[in-house]
């Protein structure tokens, strides 16, 4: 072998060396930024769930249930959120010292008021021009029956198009969080193609915390629908659903213990942030319009709760029960007459001229919890209780209590409506 032919070869030996040393070091920088951003994310959860007390001291609380009505450790002794907490104070960066604004109006919606917002909702009547956005979205949080109702929702903008394509006339778009990379690269990142696609939507299903809303302008000039759940109900569901893939086949007992110790996100655990977080006040945290940045103050309970109270009221056009999800289409229908079940020839004038009203579009339940969570022997099906056990009971509404309130909050609400639109209905908190 000649000088020049062992030249090349170690050219070409180097030429390698130096390529695997690039892939070496990019890959390392990934596993670094993505360990980078789950910390930071995991840190925010943390500091969320964490302030106040949340986790880390037991809130006694009285909740009216079917067969309970029992303080949380039989004592009779009770610590409840107060019926009007004090205006907010430390909660965007603007206001960091502040106290905020006393004169917001946090009382409930007289019926007359409800009547008269019901009575001039701007997506009553769909607006067919390609530039007419923003007109309806559903703030979906997880296991509220919001699948169900996303599919009654994507019937009826079915019908709505008829024949027409569903790129020129009522567009529509989702976003989720559960889809974290699609999420975050949406959220952050301006010149993503969903932000467009987002913009010129006329209908959009948002499974994610409301304050992200104001990213695409969706927030103050949309008619916004939400379905909000019993905290016991929906925490219960939400581990049924996800036992294996987000719990590690844990008891949920267990689970809430390894959060209030820290440890939950460790290796003996492994449970992510983002399944933490569906665990504690979840619905609060999604009606809320602040964000929490390292470099802001986190609002004490009494303040989220008066946030999200604040804004069930007044960013919400509906607001509706899973328990009574069926009664709450009927809602949707009355107030948004192309949502109705069926339209029949006097629901034809709501659609354009020649569009299909025959169509029906039903409520049907979706998104029901696995058949087998291959959590037993074998990745065999572990069973488990249509309902919490008492002691898994008590440590949900104790890490729930703000989400109890928004639920009592809903229900009363949701009863509200009825009366407003002529649909005589109770429902029991």
């Amino acid at each position: 072998m000649n000088s020049t032919s062992t030249g090349r070869s170690l050219k070409r030996i180097l030429i390698r060396i130096a390529g695997a040393f690039l892939i070496l070091s990019l890959t390392a920088a990934a596993v670094l930024g993505l360990k980078s951003y789950r910390g930071s994310f995991s840190t925010n959860v943390d500091k969320i769930i964490g302030d106040d007390e949340l986790l880390n001291h037991a809130i006694k609380i009285r909740a009216k249930q079917a067969t309970h009505d029992e303080s949380e450790d039989g004592s009779g002794e009770e610590e409840e959120l107060e019926e009007n907490p004090p205006a907010r104070t430390n909660v965007t960066a603007a206001n960091a010292t502040e106290s905020h604004d006393n004169s917001i109006d946090h009382s409930d919606l007289t019926l007359e008021e409800l009547t008269k917002k019901l009575s001039t909702l701007k997506a009553s009547k769909l607006d067919y021009s390609p530039t007419a956005t923003k007109q309806f979205a559903h703030l979906h949080h997880m296991k509220t029956g919001g699948t169900s109702l996303n599919r009654l929702l994507s019937c009826a903008l079915k019908r709505a198009r008829g024949g027409g394509s569903r790129d020129r006339v009522l567009r529509d778009a989702s976003i989720e969080e559960c889809s974290s990379f699609r999420y975050n690269k949406c959220i952050h990142d301006e010149e993503d193609p969903c932000r467009e696609k987002i913009q010129s939507a006329a209908y959009m299903q948002y499974c994610a915390p409301m304050h992200q809303m104001q990213v695409f302008d969706w927030l103050d000039d949309t008619d916004i629908v939400t379905v909000i759940r019993h905290p016991v109900d929906r925490v219960w569901s939400m581990y049924r659903f996800q036992t294996r893939g987000c719990y590690k086949c844990l008891p949920l007992t267990d689970i809430y213990a390894a959060m209030e110790n820290r440890t939950a996100g460790d290796e003996d655990f492994g449970i992510s942030a983002n399944c933490q977080a569906q665990l504690v006040n979840h619905q609060t945290r999604n009606l809320l319009t602040d964000t929490f940045d390292e470099d802001k103050d986190i609002p004490t309970r009494n303040d989220q709760l008066q946030e999200a109270l604040y804004n069930l009221k007044n960013k919400l056009a509906m607001v509706g029960i899973t328990n009574e999800l069926p009664l709450f289409a009927k809602q949707l229908g009355k107030a948004f007459p192309w949502l109705a079940e069926e339209l029949g020839d006097d629901g034809a004038r709501y659609l354009r001229k020649n569009d299909d009203s025959s169509t029906v579009c039903a409520l049907a339940h979706a998104n029901a919890s696995p058949s087998n969570n291959r959590c037993g022997p074998g990745k065999t099906h572990m069973p488990l209780p249509d309902q919490p056990d008492e002691a898994t009971r008590k440590i949900i509404l104790k890490h729930n209590m703000l989400d109890l309130k928004i639920y009592e909050a809903a229900v009363k609400r949701f009863n509200m409506q009825s009366q407003a639109l002529g649909l005589s209905q109770d429902t029991e908190p």
